[in-house]
Order: C-alpha cells, then structure tokens, then sequence
C-alpha cells in the first residue's frame, strides 16, 4: 500500500488516493486508545512509527520517508510524539534494543525532511549518541544519525535562518567522523556506502 504515496497528484483522482492513504495510516498508526493520557498516548503513537522501520527494505523506507514528509507538511506529527522519538533515541538509563533506538533515529530523519528544525534543536544529543559511543558500538546506528545531520543541509539551502553555532557544530560533526573511521575499518566501509548518503530514490 505503501507505493501508492508516489501516485501524481496532478489530478483529483491522484489527490484522493493520496489522502486516502494518509487517513489510512492516520488510523493505524496515529490513533491512540481514548483512554490514554496524552503523554501516553504520545508514547504510544511513537512506537508505532518506530515499529513501522522494522523488516522494511529500502524501497519500503523511501516511501514510508515520502508519507511521512507529507503527513508532516500537513501537520499531522505532533511536537509531543517527536518529543518521545527523541526520548527513545536518547534514551541512556537503561538499555533498549538497538532497533528501537535505530527506529527512532531513521522516523526523525524522515520528519527532518519537512521540518530541518526537527534536528537542528537536537545537534548535540546526534553528536553524542549516534556518533558517540552509542554509535561506536552500533554503526548502522551512526549511519542513521549521519542522515539525519544531513537534513541541515535542506535548512541551508531554503535560505533559512542558520542554526546556532553551525561552524562549532560543523567541525564537531567532522571529528567525531574522523575519530570513529579511526577506530574501525567497519566504520569506514559505512561512510563510503552509497546508503549513507540517503535512503535510495
């Protein structure tokens, strides 16, 4: 179902079909149980979307991305659920299984997309976790950070205002890369995959 996010919507009939699709996977996904607070229905909501990244290929992933951007354009992420997607990826207390922290990660890149603020305010907790040592010891999970670094870009490019300390965070951003590819040729092998640049289109 998911293919269908790439109908044109030059039409009333591609138009349908898209909304259609979002409303499906509003209900699905984006509708907590009534009886739920909104703090746990803002959890809820946020593994739902998480779960959505496991077992997926890469074509699943572009188009879930596609969705996801649109559903975000429309206005149908709430700052809270962001809010715990970042809560699981940061998440230090105690362990959580590497898919949902790499979950966490890929969905925020994929809003990232629609809004690049999504990571700007979050600069440090990526530098700290997906290439710190969380991410030394999971590079898949240093690959998805990575993309989600790389949304800044589309911030710059809209002519937006930079974010704050863009050089510091820059040069950050290049050591810790230099820092882990000296650690690990796996490391290495990472950055140079096509992959790394983006989810394939």
């Amino acid at each position: 179902m998911l293919h269908l996010v790439w109908t044109k919507s030059n039409s009333d009939e591609g138009k349908g079909v898209q909304n259609h699709l979002i409303e499906c996977y509003q209900g699905l996904f984006f509708a907590a149980p009534e009886h739920l607070s909104p703090n746990d229905a803002a959890t809820f909501i946020a593994r739902n979307l998480i779960s959505l990244t496991y077992g997926t290929s890469l074509a699943e992933l572009t188009s879930l991305e596609q969705l996801l951007c649109n559903m975000m354009k429309q206005g149908n992420v709430s700052p809270s659920v962001i809010a715990k997607l970042w809560q699981v990826y940061g998440f230090q207390k105690k362990d959580i299984s590497k898919t949902q922290r790499r979950g966490a990660i890929i969905i925020l890149a994929m809003l990232a997309l629609a809004d690049a603020d999504i990571v700007a305010r979050e600069v440090d907790t990526l530098l700290n976790i997906g290439l710190g040592a969380f991410g030394r010891t999971d590079l898949e999970l240093a690959r998805y950070t990575c993309i989600a670094l790389q949304r800044l870009h589309i911030k710059q490019k809209k002519g937006r205002k930079s974010f704050p300390n863009a050089w510091l965070i820059s040069r950050d951003f290049r050591w810790r890369i230099e820092e882990a590819a000296g650690r690990s040729s796996d490391f290495r092998q990472v950055m140079r995959d096509d992959s790394f640049r983006d989810f394939p289109k």
